[in-house]
C-alpha cells in the first residue's frame, strides 16, 4: 500500500494550511514593523501563538482522516510538514515585509530609525539586523510551537491508544 502521506492531496494541505499559519503570524509582525518601537517585540510571540493555532486546527482536522487517523506517526509527520512550510512561507513574507518598511536592507542607519527606544545591547547598525531576528523568531518560535501542538495533537488526540 503507498503511503499516502506523500501524495498530491497531502501536499495540498500542507501548503494550504502552512500559508494560512504564515498569514496568521505575517500579521502582528506587520503591527510590530508599523509602529516600529522596541516595546512592541510582543507582536512577534502573538504571531507565533497564532501560527500554533492554525497548526493545531489542522493537526486536529487529521484525527478525522480514515488513515491519519490510525497512526500517530503520519498525524506527527503531517503536522511537522505544515509547520516547515509555514515557516518557509513566513519567512519569505518577512522578508518582503522588511523590504516594505525598510527599503535599503543593508544601508546604516541610527538605531532609533530601525527600533525606536531600543538598549545600545542590540547593535541594530541596518535594517537586516532586524530581519535576522524576526526570522530567527519565525524559525524557532513557529518551529517549536508546531512541532510542539504536532506531537502533543498526534498522540493525546489519537482515538485508539492502544
Amino acid at each position: 500500500m503507498k503511503n499516502p502521506v506523500f501524495n498530491k492531496q497531502h501536499i495540498t494541505e500542507y501548503f494550504t494550511y502552512g500559508f494560512i499559519a504564515a498569514v496568521a503570524y505575517i500579521i502582528p509582525v506587520l503591527f510590530f514593523l508599523k509602529h516600529n518601537e522596541y516595546q512592541n517585540f510582543y507582536y512577534l510571540y502573538i504571531g507565533n501563538g497564532l501560527f500554533m493555532v492554525v497548526i493545531f486546527s489542522y493537526a486536529y482536522r487529521l484525527v478525522y482522516h480514515p488513515y491519519d487517523k490510525k497512526r500517530a506517526v503520519t498525524m506527527l509527520i503531517a503536522g511537522n510538514m505544515a509547520t516547515l512550510a509555514g515557516i518557509i512561507i513566513s519567512l519569505v513574507f518577512d522578508t518582503l515585509s522588511i523590504l516594505f518598511f525598510f527599503p535599503g536592507l543593508v544601508s546604516s542607519l541610527p538605531i532609533d530609525k530601525i527600533v525606536e527606544g531600543a538598549p545600545g545591547t542590540i547593535q541594530l547598525k541596518h535594517p537586516g539586523g532586524l530581519l535576522s531576528m524576526i526570522a530567527i523568531d519565525a524559525v524557532i518560535g513557529n518551529g517549536g510551537m508546531g512541532a510542539l501542538i504536532s506531537v502533543v495533537t498526534a498522540y493525546a488526540g489519537k482515538l485508539n491508544q492502544a
